[in-house]
């Protein structure tokens, strides 16, 4: 038995409702009730993929896959991991770069002086080359990445954290595909609305729907009044 009444529960959903769609609007993204209503009531499963996402994509491969990739990792104790990730993310992407063009995609991430050692201990390790200014990812060091993301992308719980994303996104973009067809026109005239979005745009913000503080409270005695009804019929049938 729920603890809110219909007011209550209609209220506390515009609430959140309102809230988060600032986030979406910060984003840039269009916000739909229905897609988030389903990610809410999922709200548990999606903070524990994506907590765990991070532990799981820092598991290293057996030996002897990816070993190289490991001692760079390892170079640095604190920041080895995000700054070797940038590198193979820039050298992925171009084939040159320069320390600077580290330092701005690391940001307050990383100083110059830890980039700086991870920088040298990837030539040292046959990872990186250097030509001047520039540096270049090595065949090693592609070879051994790759065999990295074979064994993340058939990793059963690698693969449930993107099944979830792509379940979100999806619904989304069907939500919009459904909410443009409504606007055309071509569906005629129709009750097209789930409750949770006729409470988010306020159809039942009157006392007419929701019924006065007072029939509340007397929902809320009628309500008690069952309970105790209830058990003593209860008793009644232990006695019998």
């Amino acid at each position: 038995m729920s603890r809110f009444t219909f007011r209550q529960h209609a209220e506390r959903i515009q609430t959140r409702l309102r809230k988060v769609r600032e986030i979406y609007d910060m984003l840039g993204q269009r916000f739909s009730v229905n897609p988030h209503i389903v990610l809410w009531r999922l709200r548990y499963r999606a903070i524990y993929l994506f907590s765990a996402m991070g532990l799981w994509l820092q598991k290293h491969p057996p030996k002897p896959y990816g070993q190289t990739i490991v001692k760079w990792r390892r170079s640095q104790k604190h920041l080895g991991p995000i700054i070797t990730r940038q590198i193979l993310m820039t050298g992925a992407a171009q084939e040159r770069f320069t320390r600077a063009e580290i330092e701005v995609a690391l940001g307050d991430h990383a100083g110059e002086q830890a980039i700086k050692t991870v920088l040298r201990t990837g030539q040292e390790l046959g990872i990186l080359e250097r030509d001047g200014k520039y540096y270049s990812v090595t065949d090693l060091a592609f070879n051994e990445a790759f065999e990295r993301v074979l064994f993340k992308i058939m990793d059963p719980d690698i693969i449930a954290f993107a099944e979830f994303v792509v379940m979100f996104d999806r619904l989304r973009k069907n939500a919009e595909h459904v909410g443009e067809l409504e606007k055309s026109g071509r569906l005629g005239s129709g009750d097209f609305r789930t409750m949770a979005e006729e409470i988010y745009w306020g159809t039942y913000d009157d006392d007419a729907i929701y019924g006065t503080e007072n029939d509340s409270y007397e929902d809320e005695n009628r309500t008690e009044s069952s309970r105790k009804t209830s058990s003593n019929q209860a008793k009644i049938v232990r006695v019998k």
